[in-house]
């Protein structure tokens, strides 16, 4: 094994070199640097080295990582806490040790045997959380990732074994020097891999400081040894995690809060006693009901007809568009400041620039939408340093004609959040009453918006505030309407290179067919001609995509479009101006879901700043080249559709932002920036699953009609874009509305053309009748024929008006006149080569309530919507409609339950029929929504038919955030194997496994197998609707009566249910388990008991309420129980089951199920669990609540019930359900009906093979009822899965496949 060393520079990622830490945190690693390097003395044993070291690295770990030692190991350094584990394993020797140390060119030495044998030991206990090693002395370091550990030490089978005898004792010797020279030693010396290591010396940064120079080394030093590079902890700058302090505090400013309801986190008006005038929607909503236009039609039919409803809508979207210019214009001063060396005097959002509402009115539409030239004096002289921007982000929105912020009062005030991050003179929490703006100014101005990127210092001690977050923060202010989720960078950075990486290498192999390329290593390497025509011709392949996200909600995925593009054409060296001039000295790439610029030769971060009055040449090209390269791919490439109208404005902040961040001096002297395009068109508002016209519709005679080429529309579309005056762009703006208009006009005119046909002959035929005269009779004949013609022309004309004003369609995209971009020349629809989404989740249920005039269209015009379906399930198809039928992919991110449950019935056989899947990443019980309870997978699919797709799952724990790009461990998988196991399992759904022995084992069960249903009947417990009344304790007992205590723990209830001690009947009680009362193999006890008001006939077996008489007369003392709660008996359910008669009496069961059943001998599990099954046998009658199964022999079975449990503990039935059953929170499985009955059991079993399970199972249930070892337990289940194994036939891989499936490796996934 040999060393392939690294500096540090190379080591780190791209978001950690542009990753600022604050100067209290660096300084205070300074000093305590500088104090190290002091105390040094290489004389000194190696512990008390080993503790300055440790009080070093404390200088970069807060309390939340512990630095200690740990038994043998030199020191670790925890993920957590005392308790936690150990994250960075670390082995210190002496500079002197020159013998033990390693070397870059001999790593063969004890201080490597040591680490390995620390790693060895804390793998086998379970450590799956190591990210880290260190070998190191006084001043020299070396760091390995663990996976290099993991791959040659843990997952080598010969030295794991070796290790594991040397152990367990079963070496020759078992001491330390043994492992080290007898099986670590040779193992490395064999071993022909290199493994990479980061390798530095502290005297270099050392010897800086000596001498003055610049701090790079030390901050270096900073990175590589932060939580952040060896615990891989997130970057304060981290795209995916949400500030929840300033979105708390925001929320409040605003006037909103984020609560729950039914598990869902919304986002609230504050409740009434919490709000104050001075919040932005108070004061909105104070001003709206009294300004024109509030009761207009229009605005009711938007908003609603309730005008606290209304007046809260339009004061929320008033609200949003405001804060989203202000964090705009926050993110334009950062970045303006930063431009400029810091100087803070370029600041404008404070009060001495904009003292009230008036003037940041003044600020929206008379500084930022106008050119300096252009605005009244007094504005030009005030804000000279604040740009024209030219985006329509300044322009009054529909709204603001109703109300604008200048309406707002400046007078009011807010009380100080209680958790408020501005801080007074003394350090502590400001309180009282603060003016509005003056705490908007404060809050905003507490963060640091401008601190990516540049890779120095942060000189404030503020908490950065990432760019991309500001679209999650207003994602969970709309309250994940329309189903809307949002999406965390890692993934959407995964997705878009998934997807745009595979259509670029199409796009070339289209263009270039004689050039062989896999992947884009091969492209670059086919690149051999660069010169600036060819680039251009290369870049042009890249510029046609056309990329749509149809529910783009915040914009992440088209920003991550956007940056993966920009990323892509640099990484082919094809990245350059519109000459075609090359960025040769830097290359950009993303990272943590962020653009990074690195100089090629020494790894700097890139920062674009005025210098001695001017932006230095270099910097200066780079600037502009990626600025107008960001805008090319925006206005040429990225679309979208949201339904929600804030998510649309908030989509085009974003793209607008990430222009923003690449923003440049047209002159390069610091006077105007370039001006920002008007994007907005490329992103509508509207329902993209509705739309009047087919996109197959002929369009040529409308376009003629409308007097309008497509050449010319398409041009007026691209002029808008391009335009900078805003008279030319308000009259592209009318134009291009005309031109729709008459469009849409021209292709109604079509839809109405047979009816319009059909109700001209039906007036010629009533003219007709009416030109003769006849008697009395046939004109009675002929008035009838008149009257049901004039019906059917009533009906038509009724019918052709349902179809213009449908207001089915007014949320409707008509794609072809929205984005001409993708029709050809003749307005034959072309589509886009790359549909990416994380369609909304929405069941029935929701869209009956949300959508009810739109559900009609769906399941008309949808093939998914069949049954009980999902949304979800209509926007696959949607992407095959909207995609390119030239070749296109498309990737989405959605819940995996619609591989398995019936609201994916639809979506399963689409997929099936068009063998769309070409890869799924399958994040199984992992938790990818902060957010949202939902199990998400990632599927990339294309119209390409294919007999099998690529897949991975994620085992809980997997490390998938930092290995989605990898793709060595996807399998193929035939969707004849899905056809086939889903046909064993007896329903449509979709089964995976990871390689064919999966399904080849998964065939195994079933064969010469009958469903448990065949042999065992499964029911539930008893649900009483409530069982702090109905389930009692248990205190003392004679022949005829039970003492007990009515709800012992007091629950809270309503009605209130009065803990009470009472003396009852034995007869009508009956001994009760819960859920957590059960468990494998263990003897059932309980001292709980249910009111049982029934009775079971022993000859027939039906139970019979015990009425009120005979309760009475016959059970005193429990008729006294039941009288005492009558009133919470009746409560049960919101009261309706007895209000509307359903209940015989007041204490009768709502839902009398199962009542017969469990007085029987039987099997009883827990419903849910989480490592294994947890089935036991129940010989005593107990009954149970609905927490629990239980499960009978059904007639003809004569297997023991000690045999069926062995069985149904198993791994083998523990590794069906997890294959099978739904993902619940922490991986747990159902063992309920649906979920049990499928499993095979061997339809044969013989005497022999019973008999042992049986017997093994007695066993082991003796043993757990008394103080046996747990070696003996676990002996006894280990004997029983083999014995399970062999039932079912299963050779050593089939079980070390399911093996490996229960206990996944999560060091290398």
């Amino acid at each position: 094994m040999k060393l392939l060393t690294k500096s540090i520079s190379k080591s780190l990622s791209p978001s950690l070199k542009a990753f600022k830490p604050t100067r209290v945190s660096f300084d205070d690693f300074k000093s305590k640097f500088i104090e190290y390097l002091g105390v040094i003395d290489h004389k000194e044993s190696e512990e008390n080295l080993k503790t300055h070291l440790m009080q070093l690295l404390k200088s970069l770990y807060d309390q939340n990582h512990l630095i200690e030692q740990q038994d043998r190991i030199d020191f670790v350094i925890r993920v957590g806490g005392k308790k936690s584990p150990a994250g960075v394993l670390v082995e210190s020797k002496r500079r002197s040790n020159t013998v033990d140390m390693i070397t870059p060119i001999d790593c063969n030495r004890k201080a490597m045997h040591e680490l390995v044998l620390y790693y060895m030991r804390e793998r086998t206990n379970g450590n799956t959380d190591i990210r880290h090693l260190i070998i190191c002395s006084e001043h020299e370091f070396f760091i390995f990732s663990a996976k290099a550990f993991e791959r040659n030490f843990f997952k080598n089978t010969v030295f794991r074994k070796s290790f594991d005898d040397w152990a367990a004792g079963r070496k020759s010797d078992g001491t330390t020097d043994f492992f080290y020279n007898q099986i670590a030693k040779p193992h490395i010396a064999a071993l022909t891999v290199e493994i990479e290591a980061t390798h530095f010396d502290l005297n270099k940064a050392g010897s800086e400081l000596e001498k003055g120079n610049a701090e790079k080394q030390l901050l270096l030093l900073f990175k590589i040894l932060s939580p952040q590079h060896l615990l891989k902890t997130a970057v304060s700058n981290d795209s995916n995690s949400l500030n929840k302090a300033f979105y708390d505090e925001l929320l409040y400013i605003i006037g909103l809060e984020e609560k729950k309801d039914a598990g869902t986190r919304v986002i609230a008006r504050l409740e009434e006693t919490k709000r104050t005038p001075g919040s932005l929607i108070e004061n909105t909503i104070a001003k709206l009901k009294y300004e024109e236009g509030f009761d207009s039609k229009p605005v009711i039919e938007a908003y609603g007809s309730g005008p606290e409803q209304r007046a809260f809508a339009i004061g929320l979207e008033l609200c949003l568009t405001w804060v989203n210019r202000l964090l705009f214009l926050k993110l334009l001063e950062a970045q303006i400041v930063r431009f400029h060396g810091g100087d803070i005097s370029y600041k404008f959002l404070n009060l001495s620039m904009v003292g009230d509402f008036d003037e940041l009115s003044d600020l929206f539409f008379m500084v930022l939408a106008y050119k300096p030239s252009e605005r009244p004096d007094h504005i030009q002289t005030k804000f000279a340093r604040v740009p024209y921007l030219n985006s329509s982000l300044f322009e009054k929105t529909e709204l603001e004609k109703i109300l604008g912020i200048g309406s707002l009062n400046a007078g009011n005030q807010i009380e100080a959040y209680g958790r408020t991050v501005l801080l007074n003179d003394q350090e502590k929490r400001r309180s009282g009453l603060l003016p509005s703006l003056s705490y908007i100014f404060d809050f905003l101005d507490s963060y640091d918006f401008g601190a990516i990127g540049g890779g120095d210092v942060q000189e404030e001690s503020k908490t950065i505030i990432n760019a991309s977050v500001l679209g999650l923060i207003f994602e969970k202010i709309n309250g994940y309407k329309e189903g809307a989720i949002f999406t965390p960078g890692y993934v959407t950075m995964h997705m878009s290179q998934q997807v745009i990486e595979k259509t670029v290498l199409e796009a070339f192999a289209k263009e270039f067919p004689q050039w062989t390329m896999d992947d884009v290593d091969d492209l670059e390497n086919q690149i051999t001609d660069r010169s600036k025509a060819n680039i251009l011709k290369l870049n042009a392949v890249i510029d046609n995509l056309k990329i749509c996200d149809p529910a783009v909600g915040s914009g992440h995925f088209l920003v991550s479009c956007l940056n993966e593009i920009v990323a892509l054409k640099s990484r082919l060296g094809i990245l350059a101006d519109s000459d075609g001039k090359r960025i040769t000295d830097y290359n950009v790439s993303v990272d943590n879901d962020e653009l990074i610029i690195l100089k090629s030769d020494t790894d700097d971060v890139f920062t674009y700043q005025v210098s001695n009055g001017s932006v230095p040449a270099s910097l200066q090209c780079v600037q502009k080249t990626i600025f107008h390269e960001k805008q090319k791919i925006i206005e040429n490439c990225l679309f979208g559709v949201d339904i929600n109208v804030n998510s649309v404005r908030i989509c085009q902040l974003r793209l607008w932002i990430e222009l923003l961040k690449s923003a440049y001096y047209r002159d390069g002297l610091g006077g105007d920036l370039e001006t920002l395009p008007n994007i907005d068109i490329n992103i509508k508002c509207g329902n993209s699953l509705l739309s009047r016209f087919k996109l197959d519709q002929n369009l040529s005679d409308a376009f003629n009609k409308a007097g309008i080429t497509v050449t010319e529309y398409r041009k007026l579309v691209a002029d808008y874009k391009g335009s900078k005056d805003k008279a030319v762009k308000r009259d592209l703006n009318e134009r291009i509305a005309k031109a729709k208009n008459k469009l849409k006009s021209e292709t109604l005119g079509v839809l109405t053309k047979r009816i319009d046909a059909e109700i001209a002959q039906l007036k010629a035929d009533e003219a007709q009748a009416d030109l003769f005269v006849m008697g009395d009779e046939q004109m009675m004949v002929q008035t009838a024929k008149l009257e049901e013609i004039r019906a059917s022309i009533v009906k038509r004309e009724t019918r052709k008006a349902e179809i213009i004003q449908n207001k089915t369609f007014l949320s409707a995209i008509e794609w072809r006149f929205e984005f001409p971009e993708v029709l050809d020349d003749k307005g034959v629809y072309v589509g886009f080569d790359i549909i990416i989404a994380n369609p909304p989740y929405m069941r029935l249920q929701e869209i009956e309530a949300t959508q009810p005039l739109q559900r009609e269209f769906y399941e008309e015009n949808y093939d998914t919507a069949k049954g009980a379906y999902d949304l979800a399930n209509l926007f696959f198809e949607l992407a095959g409609r909207l995609a390119s039928s030239a070749g296109h992919n498309n990737i989405f991110i959605f819940p995996h339950k619609l591989f398995n449950s019936a609201n994916g019935d639809a979506l399963r056989e689409y997929l099936m029929n068009t063998r769309a899947l070409k890869s799924l990443t399958h994040f199984g019980a992992n938790q990818i929504f902060d957010s949202a309870i939902t199990y998400t997978c990632i599927a990339l699919f294309n119209a390409e038919r294919s007999d099998t797709f690529k897949f991975r799952k994620y085992p809980l724990g997997a490390d998938y955030e930092n290995n989605l790009g990898d793709t060595s461990h996807y399998a193929d998988v035939s969707y004849d194997d899905i056809t086939s196991a889903s046909a064993l399992y007896g329903n449509s759904q979709w089964i995976f496994f990871e390689d064919q022995c999966g399904f080849d084992t998964f065939k195994k069960l079933f064969q010469n197998s009958l469903p448990l249903s065949e042999k065992l009947n499964v029911f539930v417990g008893l649900q009483t609707s409530r069982d702090p009344l109905y389930v009692a304790r248990k205190l003392t007992e004679t022949k005829d009566h039970y003492t007990i205590a009515v709800n012992p723990e007091n629950k809270a209830t309503t009605p209130k249910i009065e803990t009470k001690e009472w003396k009852v009947e034995k007869s009508l009680f009956r001994p009760f388990l819960m859920g957590g009362d059960v468990h494998r193999y263990e003897t059932l006890e309980t001292d709980r008991l249910v009111f049982f008001p029934y009775r079971i006939d022993p000859k027939t077996s039906v139970a019979s309420l015990v009425r009120m008489p005979e309760l009475k007369d016959d059970y005193p003392m429990t008729y006294a129980y039941a009288e005492h709660y009558a009133k919470v008996f009746k409560a049960r359910e919101s009261g309706r089951p007895w209000k509307d008669g359903k209940l015989e009496e007041y204490y009768a069961y709502i839902y009398p199920k199962n009542l017969n059943k469990f007085d029987q001998d039987k099997l009883t599990s827990m419903e849910i669990c989480s490592n294994h099954p947890n089935v036991t046998v129940n010989s005593d009658g107990i009954y149970h609540a609905t927490t629990l199964y239980s499960l009978v022999a059904a007639n003809g079975t004569t297997e023991s019930y000690e045999y069926f449990a062995a069985i149904l503990n198993s791994n083998l039935f523990w590794w069906f359900l997890k294959t099978t059953g739904d993902t619940l929170q922490g991986d747990a499985r159902r063992v309920k009906t649906n979920y049990v009955n499928p499993f095979p059991l061997p339809g044969k079993v013989s005497a022999a093979n019973e008999k042992n399970l049986s017997k093994l199972t007695k066993s082991l249930i003796t043993a757990k009822a008394t103080t046996a070892k747990p070696g003996k337990i676990a002996d006894l289940e280990s004997k029983i899965n083999a014995a399970v194994y062999a039932l079912y036939g299963l050779n050593d891989n089939d079980v070390a496949m399911i093996e490996k499936v229960l206990h996944p490796d999560l060091v290398l996934v």
